[in-house]
Order: C-alpha cells, then sequence, then structure tokens
C-alpha cells in the first residue's frame, strides 16, 4: 500500500487490530497517534527512520540454511535471527 490515506484508512478501519510500519518517523507517528486514537486502540509496531528495510520470509531464510543463523526465544523456535544479513523473523 501506498500513501497517507490508505495508511490512514487500513489504520482507522475496524477489522484491523494491528499496525506494523517501516518508513518515516513523521508518517509513523501519525499512524501511531491514529492507532492509540482508536475507541479500542490496537498496538503500532514502527521501524522508523529506516533506509533500506528487509523482509524475509520464513520460507527463504530456513531454504538459505544455517550460515549465519541463531535461533531464540520461542517454545516453538519461531524467533530467528539472520545477523549476517541483517534480516529479521518473528513469527512462525
Amino acid at each position: 500500500m501506498y500513501g497517507r490515506q490508505a495508511g490512514a484508512d487500513v489504520v482507522r478501519h475496524p477489522a484491523i487490530r494491528a499496525v506494523g510500519f517501516t518508513g518515516s518517523l513523521q508518517g509513523g507517528r501519525t499512524l501511531h497517534d491514529l492507532a492509540a486514537a482508536r475507541p479500542d486502540p490496537i498496538p503500532f509496531y514502527g521501524e522508523l527512520g529506516s533506509i533500506n528495510p528487509v523482509v524475509v520470509t520464513p520460507a527463504a531464510l530456513y531454504a538459505d540454511g544455517p550460515v549465519g543463523l541463531e535461533r531464540d526465544g520461542g517454545h516453538d523456535g519461531s524467533r530467528a535471527h539472520q545477523s549476517r544479513r541483517g534480516a529479521h523473523l518473528f513469527g512462525s
């Protein structure tokens, strides 16, 4: 999705239960404030000020093999950190 209005519309939509955003401090602050201002506030997860965000799917991370892979956390093994590339994966 792209654009301020599109982001604001999504954050305000009653079916949305949490918001994640990677981008500018100004855009993130706006979305955070909208999430907090809802009648039932929702969590906001932001990576703000990044110039080169990386998203890695679980399949891609594990297909690449164990080089540089450090596992931590979850009882289901779902949290991982790929330090060599700076990529992070949190989820199953």
